[in-house]
């Protein structure tokens, strides 16, 4: 039997897992596993590192232009669907490329083939797959962020320190904060003059200014000085991710009295400024020049858009009504039948179950690595005491050691629960596609936006014609619907590029 060609594609995710050696090489001598049991002659290998966050992947570039050069039936093999791509784009551009060209895409792990004869349900799926691809880069931010939190409640400022302080690094992970002298003295005098009463924002930076306080290279100004004023830094205390910390490790600036008799002054000179509407829309659209519209009431009752902006002066405004009317009826259109989602819920869990056998395994060898590592630390710890090793040599190698294994931990996690955070992103994902108008219309409007977020990537207002514009990933999922509904395989049904030409008040 004659052999078909097939491509490799692998890709790793930082430079240091590249200089490793251990992620590339791992996943070409599955992927050449793989290829020799199917029969597939490998003429081409792809390699990159690269988070590929955005677009412009070097090789995965060159590999596509190369796959379309094919005149023959040609695979591509690939280790998992977050190895191929990171991005919507991405996930349009491979999508594309099985459906109207001989490729076929084999994500290995994932249990999936797919080419122009794949069904409806597994593009969906397909692209459900390329919306929680991104679970462990958010999993391991996660566990970075943890990492922050615990250095906040132990006092240590886990951020950019404002001006008045320099970080100064002591290792290659941990740095210290000391007081930056060439601009505390002007910090200290800012809260000093201010809590006199006798200046504002602007007339304190144009003092200091003079006196030659500086913010990098330019002049302070009066933005620098309300940051400085409102920040409780200064008097040894911190805020971060909404939490105050009282206790900081840093040294203060100026005393708790002199902050807080400026806080009373602040606040004289101020009230606060209530918020008398809720519009929906505000800041979803916008205009030709891309700026946002704001929401407005005319005459007590109307509510319409228009542009703050002497660039869009001229704009005519839109109406609330006229808006409510589109984003209605796309919603409509987005509906599917229940035979659809039943279909799509019964190929996923068939997928999920072939991955079965490569998750099971995976775990195990985690579970090996991470035990060993385990082992490792404590003998590593032993070694020291026993001063067998220097004290550099131990916070070296447990550093290394401990990163690894916060590292693998975070995987581990994150494959146990892989299979079931799919599942649930797919029921929330399908329950809006059963009914997204019903969906819509029965939550709140800061619910509502976070729905049109969630579909759309613009709202576009020229003054005559609102155009809405459904996200790449929602309208190929939605495509597979309409696939599904008219019998049409191949056949692309354009969703986005919504129009309507819509009166101005």
């Amino acid at each position: 039997m004659a052999k078909q060609q097939a491509v490799i594609y692998v890709r790793v995710s930082s430079k240091e897992q590249e200089e490793g050696g251990f992620s590339i090489p791992a996943q070409l001598k599955y992927l050449k596993d793989y290829a020799a049991r199917n029969n597939f002659e490998i003429i081409h290998i792809f390699a990159e590192s690269t988070t590929a966050k955005e677009a412009g992947r070097k090789e995965f570039t060159k590999m596509l232009k190369f796959l379309r050069t094919q005149k023959k039936a040609c695979h591509l093999l690939c280790e998992k669907n977050d190895r191929l791509l990171r991005n919507e784009d991405d996930a349009a551009t491979v999508k594309n490329l099985f459906m109207k060209t001989e490729v076929s895409v084999h994500l290995v792990k994932d249990n999936m083939i797919l080419n122009k004869n794949s069904t409806p349900y597994e593009i969906f799926i397909f692209m459900m797959f390329s919306a929680v691809s991104s679970l462990y880069p958010r999993n391991l931010s996660n566990e970075v962020k943890k990492g922050m939190i615990e250095a906040a409640e132990e006092g240590h400022f886990p951020a950019r320190v404002p001006i008045g302080y320099k970080n100064h690094r002591t290792s290659k992970k941990k740095t210290t904060i000391l007081v930056d002298t060439d601009k505390a003295h002007f910090v200290i005098r800012a809260f000093e003059l201010y809590s006199t009463g006798l200046y504002s924002y602007e007339t304190l930076a144009q003092k200091l200014a003079s006196e030659g306080f500086m913010i990098g290279k330019r002049k302070c100004y009066k933005r620098n000085i309300e940051l400085i004023l409102n920040n409780p830094f200064y008097m040894g205390e911190f805020n971060y991710k909404g939490k105050r910390y009282y206790d900081a490790k840093h040294t203060p600036l100026i005393s708790k009295e002199l902050f807080y008799t400026v806080q009373k002054i602040i606040h004289s000179k101020t009230s606060p400024h209530l918020k008398k509407h809720d519009f929906l829309y505000s800041g979803l659209i916008k205009s030709p020049n891309g700026y946002s519209l704001v929401g407005d009431i005319k005459k007590g009752k109307y509510i319409y858009y228009r542009s703050t902006d002497v660039k869009d002066k001229g704009l005519k405004l839109l109406k609330e009504e006229y808006v409510d009317e589109m984003v209605e009826n796309m919603l409509k259109n987005l509906s599917c039948p229940p035979e659809f989602v039943e279909n799509v819920m019964n190929t996923l869990k068939n997928i999920l179950q072939g991955k079965e056998k490569y998750e099971t395994n995976s775990l195990e060898e985690m579970q090996k690595k991470i035990n060993i590592l385990k082992k490792r630390l404590n003998q590593l710890y032993v070694d020291k005491l026993d001063g067998t090793i220097t004290e550099e040599f131990y916070f070296d190698k447990h550093e290394e050691w401990q990163t690894e294994l916060d590292e693998l931990r975070v995987q581990f996690d994150y494959l146990s629960s892989e299979s079931d955070e799919i599942l649930d992103r797919a029921e929330t994902i399908l329950t809006l596609c059963k009914n997204a108008y019903s969906v819509y219309m029965k939550n709140n409007n800061e619910q509502k936006r976070i729905l049109l977020k969630l579909l759309t990537s613009h709202f576009l207002w020229d003054g005559e014609n609102l155009t809405i514009e459904l996200k790449n990933t929602v309208k190929l999922m939605f495509n597979s619907v309409i696939f599904n509904m008219v019998g049409l395989a191949g056949v692309e049904p354009a969703i986005s590029g919504l129009g309507n030409r819509c009166s101005s008040y």
